[in-house]
């Protein structure tokens, strides 16, 4: 048996006098069925979306089911609870997203003063906290989560356990002369009472790295006081003006989570308290360490069995594995026997290197 095992691997792998120094695996008729399985993987690859049950694919479309999928996908990695959808909140985003196709702009606040608490509230979602995440020229869903986890303010609202419930708008059209997908994101946890003071946007706070410590100022017009806190630290914030609060959290980078630890401030108005997580601090991480989890990539069930790397990045290295594989058989077959005989062969293997090459590219 091992004998006609290495019998097989030397006929059809090196070239000798047996198989007349032309390896079978890059013979004539191994040549032409390596083409048809190339053109047969990419048409595979290609129809695969309307081939295989829908629910057996990864979609990369901005959907609001995608992103709220993606997001709780993200929660479930960091085992925190899962965020209900919520018809509000719903269509709290999906007006301000369409709002800003309209009026075209891409802040928290509308030109016209609006708040995204506004949008919150005109849908009767009475919350006890709320966020928002924004954002715009994004093609695929997958990008705008990983977007939202690479940016400090935006994790915060995504990982933040005290929301509840979710709700996701996207609207599409054309912002700055190039076409946009605007997607919002709003985050909730409802109450029965009052809403409190409107929560703090990362539009109104500075945070600003020093010396052991991280400089902070805030806008809070409704405020009466302000804090901020990192680990065990908490420091009141002194008011520089009107609407202004201003001051300096300590941190030691030795005794700081290595996954992070929440910036958080807590303003208090007329009888009520705001907490809001503004950032997320590790000075002694690399973001790799911050945002390991992002490591797992999208995964496509194919014929709902068997699960790889996302299909297409998968299918382009099968063809650069190929190209490199031809390659290495040509030259090893070419510098065993240089005959003029063996033109054709290496035209034949040049052409379905040439294939392969196309078909990655396409």
């Amino acid at each position: 048996m091992k004998k006609a095992k290495k019998h097989f691997l030397r006929d059809h792998f090196l070239p000798h006098r047996g198989n007349k120094h032309t390896p079978h695996a890059i013979g004539h008729t191994a040549l032409f069925g390596y083409s048809v399985a190339l053109v047969f993987l990419k048409f595979f690859a290609l129809s695969a979306a309307i081939a295989l049950p829908a629910a057996s694919l990864f979609s990369s479309a901005i959907t609001p089911t995608n992103i709220i999928s993606l997001t709780n996908e993200t929660r479930k990695n960091l085992d925190l609870g899962t965020l209900h959808e919520d018809q509000k909140l719903d269509a709290s985003a999906q007006n301000k997203a369409e709002d800003m196709m309209v009026n075209q702009y891409f802040a928290h606040n509308s030109p016209s003063g609006v708040t995204p608490w506004s949008w919150i509230k005109g849908t009767g979602y009475q919350y006890k906290y709320a966020g928002e995440n924004l954002a715009v020229y994004f093609t695929q869903a997958e990008d705008v989560n990983a977007g939202w986890m690479a940016s400090p303010t935006h994790r915060a609202n995504i990982v933040d356990t005290r929301y509840s419930d979710i709700g996701v708008g996207v609207a599409q059209g054309t912002y700055n002369g190039y076409p946009a997908v605007f997607v919002v994101e709003h985050f909730g946890k409802s109450s029965s009472i009052q809403a409190p003071a409107e929560p703090i946007l990362e539009a109104n706070v500075s945070v600003t790295p020093a010396k052991n410590s991280y400089s902070v100022a805030l806008t809070a017009p409704t405020a009466v006081s302000a804090s901020a806190h990192l680990g065990n630290a908490s420091v009141e914030l002194k008011q520089t003006s009107a609407n202004t609060w201003q001051g300096s959290v300590p941190y030691d980078k030795n005794t700081v989570s290595k996954n992070g630890e929440p910036l958080t401030i807590v303003t208090n108005g007329t009888g009520a308290e705001s907490v809001n997580q503004v950032a997320l601090v590790a000075p002694g991480s690399t973001p790799q360490d911050v945002y390991a989890f992002e490591s797992n990539s999208p995964k496509v069930k194919v014929l709902g069995v068997f699960s790889v790397n996302n299909l297409q990045d998968t299918v382009t290295k099968f063809y650069l594995a190929a190209i490199v594989f031809l390659s290495f058989m040509l030259i090893i077959t070419l510098m065993a026997k240089m005959h003029w005989r063996r033109l054709p062969l290496a035209v034949h293997v040049i052409a379905v290197i040439g294939i392969a090459t196309a078909l990655m590219v396409i």
